[in-house]
């Protein structure tokens, strides 16, 4: 089973990669396992992905948009 921080990185690669192409929808995905896991997450594991990745402005973005 997918961790949720690994759903998150794997959900936003793929909207980095294909040019911000993803749907609503998945993007909706990423800020909700963000908002519903914030207690929990590991936002060292998921900014240590997201770096390697090079995905670190979206994940700022999913973040930002995650906060209530």
């Amino acid at each position: 089973m997918t961790r949720p921080v690994e759903l998150a990185i794997e959900v936003a690669h793929l909207f980095e990669r294909l040019g911000g192409e993803v749907s609503d929808r998945q993007w909706s995905d990423v800020i909700g396992v963000i908002r519903i896991q914030q207690e929990t997450l590991d936002l060292g594991y998921l900014n240590a992905q997201a770096t390697a990745r090079g995905l670190e402005r979206l994940l700022e973005k999913a973040v930002d948009q995650a906060r209530v």
